[in-house]
């Protein structure tokens, strides 16, 4: 302060009552100045980039402002999985279009003036199906993979493969949001626990406690480590919890080493609907970091995309049960009736989904027709193992007949499904089903594979098929936003409760919602907000 200025306050009268009458008014106003500074702080904090944040003793660099540059400048590579994948925040190939215009449905009274009209191609939406669907296959290529080192089974080299190919996708997921140096580090990872696992099932079939207490060491080092990563690369992410998940996932993946088929196959089943689980909180960190990039965070977890992310799991499983059946049936594995009894089980779920949409009556209806397509497919199995040229013919005329079949019952249901846009698709299936039995018995288990991921990936796309159509037949209860003040699970999620079809061994289909991800306040709103509290204040000063 100047000389003169220190003159002017110490000559000037102080108006005591004035004083108090400006503290007033200057004490809340600088509170709310300060809460204004600290929610724009916290509200630039969430776009911050990742270099400017770090946990305490990692052991990985955080992105630099010239790793990003150089991501974002980079040409596309070459993923395994060989399609096209784009995403605004980085340009990356990982086998999935994701880069779809569509409303931001995020945030916003305005954006739920009016259904969107294509849900499923909001980013958002695109994402959470995504993730679900690759790290389902990992759950599944990685038990098969070590079922194959456990017995030294001759398809060992070709899953083997898959498994990496399916790491690698994954790995160019995550280097096209955060850059290929973090994706470098993601895969790096996510392969030390691939490798740790193997070496356990290497060991149970050794017989060597030594070396199966070493891959248990090395796995719970990978569980914090990885866990650490994610929490590293979002705020979203809660390390702790995100350990807590993946020790789940080991457990899973270890049991199926254990000789009790029955609970291997429980086990199975738990880590592949656990992967949509982890999958979930995964794309909820993703949309609530990137906003922009994956817009339409009340799309992805709407009720509507809830069914669709069931009808997905539960027929990505039937694919990857016959499978796996498939296999038992011509080798004659000791398993058989363990597969058999998880392809059992996954039929039963579907037939509750469609009595609780459609009624008892409809599910009863349902169940022996789609358990009518596992008998003869079982039956070509059969007739292929024992070369009965016959019954295999008999098999595959059955088979050949169904998609027809199954085509009319379900556009009887589904009204705004027609018949003849359902059946080619379930055709594929048939013959995606026909095609890896063929290719296995020829013992050419690299085609056997790749058929059986084809098969997988179909099931996605009849899902989603299955379920547009549902949704448009029922749009009270499948709603494609999250609307505030609809009724609820209890959880807040503002889901409708008409999702919650079963599953097992959860006894509900709800899917995680969208908790946790705080919504965005546009600055200038919260400026408005905060104006209007101010002058309320201060109309409430001059009426005093």
């Amino acid at each position: 302060m100047s000389r003169a200025a220190r003159d002017c306050c110490a000559q000037a009268p102080v108006d005591r009552g004035a004083e108090a009458g400006l503290g007033i008014v200057v004490i809340p106003l600088v509170r709310v100045t300060i809460a204004t500074v600290l929610a724009v702080a916290t509200f630039a904090g969430s776009q911050v980039p990742l270099s400017a944040r770090s946990i305490p003793g990692a052991v990985w660099p955080p992105v630099s402002a010239a790793d990003a540059a150089t991501a974002r400048a980079a040409p596309p590579a070459t993923a395994a999985a060989g399609v096209a994948f784009t995403c605004r925040v980085h340009d990356s190939p990982a086998g999935l279009d994701l880069n779809v215009a569509a409303p931001d449905t995020s945030s916003g009274d305005a954006a739920l003036a009016a259904p969107i009209a294509d849900p499923a191609s909001a980013p958002a939406a695109k994402l959470r199906a995504t993730i679900a669907q690759l790290l389902a296959e990992h759950a599944f290529l990685t038990l098969e993979t070590m079922r194959a080192v456990a017995t030294r089974a001759p398809e060992q080299p070709a899953v083997a493969g898959a498994l990496g190919d399916n790491s690698a996708t994954l790995q160019a997921v995550i280097a096209s949001v955060y850059g290929p140096s973090n994706g470098d580090k993601f895969g790096e990872l996510w392969r030390r626990h691939i490798t740790d696992v193997l070496a356990y099932a290497t060991a149970v079939a050794g017989g060597d406690e030594a070396g199966k207490q070493r891959a248990l060491d090395d796995l719970a080092y990978y569980k914090t480590a990885f866990a650490a990563l994610l929490g590293h690369l979002s705020r979203f992410i809660d390390p702790a919890q995100e350990a807590q998940a993946l020790q789940l996932h080991i457990d899973q993946l270890l049991a199926f080493t254990d000789s009790n088929y029955d609970r291997a196959y429980l086990a199975e089943r738990n880590a592949f609907m656990h992967m949509f689980e982890f999958g979930d909180q995964i794309a909820r960190a993703l949309a609530a970091q990137f906003p922009k990039e994956f817009a339409g965070g009340r799309v992805a977890f709407s009720p509507a995309a809830n069914l669709r992310l069931t009808l997905d799991r539960l027929l990505g499983e039937h694919a990857i049960l016959s499978a796996e059946g498939m296999r038992v049936g011509l080798t004659g594995g000791p398993d058989g009736a363990a597969v058999r009894g998880a392809l059992d089980g996954n039929s039963t779920d579907l037939q509750a989904a469609i009595g609780q949409i459609y009624g008892d009556p409809a599910a009863a209806a349902f169940g022996p027709l789609w358990r009518a397509h596992i008998d003869a497919y079982y039956a070509y199995i059969q007739a292929t193992a024992s070369g009965d040229a016959s019954a295999k013919e008999s098999a595959l005329a059955t088979l050949h007949a169904y998609p027809a079949q199954l085509a009319a019952f379900l556009s009887s249901a589904i009204t705004d499904l027609p018949a003849s846009a359902v059946e080619p698709m379930l055709a594929q299936h048939i013959d995606q089903l026909v095609g890896q039995v063929d290719a296995y018995a020829a013992h050419d288990y690299s085609k056997a594979i790749e058929t059986t991921r084809a098969a997988y990936a179909h099931m996605f796309m009849l899902g989603e098929a299955l379920a547009r159509a549902i949704s448009r037949q029922f749009p009270d209860r499948f709603q494609d936003l999250i609307v505030p003040n609809t009724a609820t699970t209890g959880s807040g999620s503002g889901a409708s409760t008409a999702s919650n079809l079963p599953s097992r061994p959860s006894p509900t289909l709800e899917l995680p919602a969208l908790g946790g991800i705080p919504p965005t306040v546009p600055l200038p709103l919260a400026l408005g907000i905060i104006g209007a509290l101010v002058l309320s204040r201060v109309r409430r000063l001059l009426r005093d």
